[in-house]
């Protein structure tokens, strides 16, 4: 069988009915059975001192493209000189090995806040978890990294989007026009966003399309995904699904 055939032979059971009718917004208010934002799973910043600029990555939320984007900000002649291209994760570890840290606090001591800008892309919960393929680390709650328990309000977010050109593009722009970043840099940037694509991207896959149907057609399956990921919704400002 084909993916998808194995995708469908997989995803055909029927389905239960949800055990209650409580909307989304007063679901975790109600049940104690929602996952909590009670871990700091995962924290990886990519930092440009430059221009005061650091981004902290999320699985499945452009991780490798802005871990691509911070690298260029660095050592933007030798990505236009070598012909690199922002989604190229091996070029932007072997340029740029330097620039991440694991810990809010280690940037903000060896480089104090003022002037910093920190931003973060996040991704619709529902839009994400069809995109994690099996690996369980991907599964976990965006909420979980970057320290957002502690320090959300000092986060600059910006919502992902399959077109870039909608949300990605303009809101990544604002940020690096106020940190002073060259237009010719910026332009780059813009380019590279709208013409390439990661390759394990699975936005226009045929088995995404049949789940991503499946799942909305469920309200048993919808419920489920608020209990996991509500802080996911409240917190990053994302509409929830009922």
């Amino acid at each position: 069988m084909n993916d998808l055939e194995t995708v469908i032979s997989e995803n055909s059971d029927p389905l239960p009915e949800r055990s209650s009718n409580v909307s989304a917004e007063k679901l975790c208010l109600i049940h104690k059975n929602c996952v909590p934002m009670v871990a700091d799973y995962e924290t990886r910043w990519k930092t440009v001192p430059r221009f005061r600029l650091a981004s902290c990555l999320i699985h499945k939320s452009m991780s490798t493209v802005l871990s691509g984007l911070m690298c260029f900000l660095q050592k933007a002649e030798q990505y236009k000189r070598e012909n690199l291209n922002i989604t190229d994760f091996e070029a932007s570890k072997e340029l740029c090995p330097s620039n991440s840290y694991h810990n809010f606090e280690n940037i903000t001591k060896m480089f104090w806040k003022l002037g910093w800008k920190y931003f973060i892309v996040t991704r619709d919960p529902i839009d994400r978890f069809l995109s994690v393929g099996f690996e369980d680390r991907h599964f976990y709650p965006q909420t979980w990294r970057c320290q957002m328990r502690e320090h959300a309000s000092e986060y600059k977010f910006i919502k992902y989007s399959s077109d870039p050109s909608e949300s990605v593009i303009p809101a990544l722009v604002e940020v690096l026009e106020q940190q002073k970043v060259p237009k010719s840099y910026i332009d780059w940037i813009k380019t590279q966003l709208v013409t390439q694509r990661t390759d394990h991207s699975t936005i226009n896959s045929e088995a995404r399309k049949f789940l991503e149907k499946r799942l909305h057609s469920s309200p048993y399956l919808l419920e489920l995904l608020v209990r996991l990921f509500y802080q996911d919704y409240k917190i990053l400002g994302y509409e929830l699904p009922f």
